[in-house]
C-alpha cells in the first residue's frame, strides 16, 4: 500500500485530461499538451466511476491481491501529471470541462484545389473565404507553378482574415529553397509547403525556418483529390478544441468549404455532389442549400467500428471514401485500424 499516508486524499483527473473507452484498451489524452498514452480499459473504467474517488476507497474495493496493480495505476497518473490529490474540503473545486464547441463563424476551415490554370477566380474565391472569416486555408496544386503563383498567393491573402495556409504544389526546380524560405518570412500566414512528386522526400532542417514554416520535399505524388481520406495517426490531434468539436460533429467536414480543381463549390473536394461554380455563384449561396451541411453533425459515436475505437475522438473522419458507399455512417474505407484487435494492417 504505497499511497497509504495518502489513503484519504481523493484523485482527481486535471480538466484537460479526457478519457476514451475502446473495445481492447483505452486512451488518455492530455488536451492542453497535447499527446496521449494508452491505458487498460480496467484503469479507464476506475477513473470514469465518480467525480470522487478516494484512494481508500481503491485499496477497499479492490483488495489486498491488487494493491500493486493500484500502485503502478497511480504511479503512472501522477508521473505523467494526469491527476492531482484533493481534500475532502476542496474536492469539489475542480469540476470538468462542460463538452461544448462553439464557434463564430459558419466556416473556419476550406481548402482549395487548383488544377489547370484559369479553371476559376482565385481571388473572387478568397475575398469571399474572407467575408466567412474563415482561418485555415490548404491549397492544393496539382501543376507546376512558378515562384510568382506562391507570391500571388502570399499577396491576395496578406490583408486577409485567414490566418494560416498549408500549400501542396508539384516539385519544380524553378522552386528554390532559399526563396522558398524567404517567402515564408516575410508572409508568415504561411505555415506549411510540402512539394510533392520529389526525386526524395525530406524536410528543409533549419531551426530558424522551422519555428515559421515546415518545408517538406515528398516523393509521394499527388494528382488529383483521390488522395484524400486517409487516416493514421499522423493526422491525429490531440487539443481541446478538436476533442471537444468531435463530441458534437464531423471532425473533417465540420464548418468547412472547398473547390475542386475545376472551380466546383463543394464541403469536400473529392465529393460528387457539386453547389455551383464559384466563378457564377457563390460560397455564401452553396451554404444555403439544404444538403451542403448534411455531413457536419456526423459524428464517430455514429459511425459503424469507430463508435468504439479508442482513437475516435482524435481521429480526422472521412465521410466521402466509405467502405460501404451508400451509407454515410459506414467506416472510413481509409482507415486500416482494427480496434477489435488494436492493430493496423499496414
Amino acid at each position: 500500500m504505497k499511497y497509504k499516508e495518502q489513503s484519504q486524499k481523493y484523485i482527481r483527473l486535471f480538466a484537460n485530461c479526457f478519457l476514451t473507452r475502446g473495445v481492447v484498451r483505452s486512451l488518455i489524452i492530455d488536451g492542453f499538451r497535447g499527446g496521449f498514452d494508452f491505458i487498460p480499459n480496467d484503469l479507464c473504467d476506475i477513473l470514469s466511476s465518480g467525480e470522487h474517488l478516494r484512494i481508500a476507497d481503491l485499496y477497499e474495493t479492490y483488495g489486498v491481491e491488487n494493491q500493486e496493480v493500484i500502485d503502478e495505476y497511480l504511479d503512472f497518473l501522477f508521473s505523467n501529471e494526469y491527476i492531482f490529490l484533493a481534500d475532502d474540503n476542496d474536492k469539489d473545486l475542480f469540476p470538468a470541462l462542460e463538452p461544448q464547441w462553439k464557434y463564430p463563424a459558419t466556416i473556419n476551415n476550406a481548402i482549395l484545389d487548383i488544377g489547370p490554370e484559369g479553371a476559376y477566380n482565385l481571388e473572387k474565391a478568397l475575398k469571399e473565404l474572407d467575408e466567412l472569416q474563415c482561418v485555415a486555408l490548404q491549397i492544393r496544386v496539382y501543376q507546376k507553378r512558378s515562384m510568382d503563383f506562391l507570391r500571388q498567393l502570399a499577396q491576395l491573402t496578406h490583408e486577409l482574415t485567414i490566418e494560416q495556409i498549408e500549400v501542396f504544389l508539384p516539385y519544380n526546380e524553378l522552386l528554390d529553397p532559399i526563396e522558398l524560405q524567404h517567402l515564408a518570412v516575410q508572409f508568415q500566414k504561411i505555415k506549411g509547403i510540402v512539394l510533392h512528386s520529389a526525386p526524395k522526400s525530406y524536410v528543409i532542417d533549419n531551426d530558424y525556418i522551422k519555428k515559421i514554416v515546415d518545408i517538406v520535399f515528398l516523393e509521394y505524388e499527388l494528382t488529383d483529390a483521390s488522395h484524400c481520406g486517409i487516416v493514421n495517426l499522423e493526422y491525429f490531434s490531440t487539443n481541446i478544441d478538436h476533442y471537444m468539436e468531435s463530441q458534437f460533429y464531423n471532425t473533417c467536414l465540420n464548418r468547412k468549404i472547398s473547390l475542386d480543381q475545376f472551380g466546383n463549390i463543394k464541403n469536400c473536394p473529392s465529393q460528387q455532389k457539386s453547389y455551383g461554380h464559384i466563378d457564377r455563384s457563390s460560397f455564401r449561396q452553396a451554404l444555403e442549400h439544404p444538403d451542403f451541411k448534411k455531413l457536419w453533425t456526423v459524428k464517430k459515436e455514429q459511425i459503424a467500428v469507430c463508435q468504439v475505437c479508442e482513437f475516435r475522438h482524435i481521429c480526422t473522419d472521412c465521410r466521402v471514401y466509405l467502405e460501404e458507399p451508400d451509407n454515410m455512417y459506414s467506416k472510413p474505407a481509409k482507415c486500416s485500424y482494427d480496434p477489435y484487435t488494436a492493430s493496423w494492417e499496414n
